[in-house]
């Protein structure tokens, strides 16, 4: 699961080439709370070694991350979700209120603008 072009716009717009594959460092940065990862040059060493429990462990704390960092990747995208409609909904609000039709929109109380 390649995880670095699907995190597009969840990096700053500040940031050049925001929409640009993220590197498995930045992934983890800003989804595992900065955990860092062991260098590739490692399994070539356990390898070498005959150490392979070290590389299937090591992969399957990569699989472990690559889940985790998926989840906290939909829970933003359902917060932002969430913020939007919220948004659109005071957005809609603020508009009657302008409109005058304060006294239809039961979720204003008229004193709150003055009237009633």
């Amino acid at each position: 699961m390649d995880l670095s072009t699907a995190t597009y716009c969840q990096f700053s717009f500040n940031q050049s080439y925001f929409a640009y594959p993220k590197t498995k460092s930045h992934l983890y940065q800003k989804y595992l709370d900065g955990k860092t990862m062991e260098s590739g040059k490692s399994v070539w060493q356990h390898y070498e070694a005959k150490d392979f429990a070290a590389i299937e462990s090591r992969s399957v704390a990569e699989v472990n991350d690559s889940v985790a960092i998926y989840k906290a990747m939909f829970e933003h995208k359902k917060r932002n979700d969430r913020d939007i409609a919220r948004l659109k909904k005071l957005d809609k609000q603020s508009k009657l209120a302008a409109d005058g039709d304060v006294m239809t929109n039961p979720s204003f109380p008229p004193t709150a603008f003055g009237g009633g």
